[in-house]
């Protein structure tokens, strides 16, 4: 082999090793490039997703609430202020977990046919019973309408009560929170002291 081919095989194999020198470079790059975009995306997308959870269960709510929304006639109205502020309960307790908060409407009594003109009315909830008589015999069979917090939502804010109106606002703030912190992972201890601060 002559000193002039030795050259030309030499530079063909030095252009041959930088060629694969700067294939592995421009491979790496492209690699590094490549997962950057795909967690980048990952993360928008589980932000997103994060955003369409939380979106979607609102909508959902608002959703089923205005589908069984109802207006009261006045005679409705009438009826359900009277036993409501005479017979029902606002209740605001604690679930067995301590924390999450139970917003219902409870009327007890000893007269079934009223509470089932009750839940006629309203279109809602149900009616629990009876609950035997003691022992002794002084109470008589007890019946319960119970109705959930999706339900005071728009039946509370068509009633004008006299004895449980504040009360009435209080549950009608806390419920506005509520709804606007419908996932568990928002629900921070902040949220929990806000709830009994509206409700004390």
């Amino acid at each position: 082999m002559s000193e002039k081919q030795r050259k030309a095989e030499y530079h063909r194999q030095y252009r041959e090793r930088n060629r694969e020198q700067i294939k592995k470079q421009r491979r790496g790059y492209y690699e590094l490039h490549h997962t950057e975009i795909l967690t980048k995306g990952r993360k928008r997308y589980n932000q997103t997703k994060e955003e369409l959870l939380n979106n979607r269960s609102r909508l959902n709510l608002a959703r089923k609430l205005q589908a069984k929304h109802k207006v009261l006639t006045d005679y409705e109205r009438g009826f359900l202020e009277g036993i409501i502020d005479g017979e029902g309960c606002l209740y605001t307790g604690l679930n067995s977990n301590g924390k999450t908060r139970l917003f219902n409407l409870l009327i007890s009594m000893t007269n079934k046919e009223i509470l089932e003109k009750t839940r006629t009315i309203i279109g809602e909830g149900i009616v629990r019973g009876p609950r035997s008589a003691d022992r002794r015999g002084h109470r008589l069979p007890e019946w319960t309408y119970i109705a959930s917090a999706n339900t005071l939502r728009w039946l509370l804010p068509q009633l004008r009560l006299i004895v449980k109106e504040d009360k009435k606002e209080k549950i009608l703030t806390a419920l506005n929170l509520v709804m606007l912190t419908p996932r568990l992972s928002q629900k921070t201890p902040e949220y929990y002291k806000q709830l009994e601060v509206i409700l004390t």
